[in-house]
């Protein structure tokens, strides 16, 4: 399994920035996971409410054919 990363407490995350579907505050950025070639899993936590929502996103990592 692919290692995790975390975004360290001190980073201003507002790329990508999502609003919770529960509560409507700002959501933050947790965890960034590589899901597959090309694809990333974000772990989205909300501060106000503590609820967490995943979504898969593509990358360029590797540039568009």
């Amino acid at each position: 399994m692919p290692g995790v990363r975390s975004v360290p407490g001190h980073v201003n995350v507002q790329i990508g920035r999502r609003a919770c579907p529960k509560c409507h505050a700002h959501m933050t950025l947790a965890r960034i996971v590589p899901a597959s070639m090309g694809f990333d899993l974000r772990t989205f936590e909300c501060t106000n409410c503590e609820h967490v929502r995943d979504v898969i996103v593509e990358t360029d990592a590797f540039g568009r054919p």
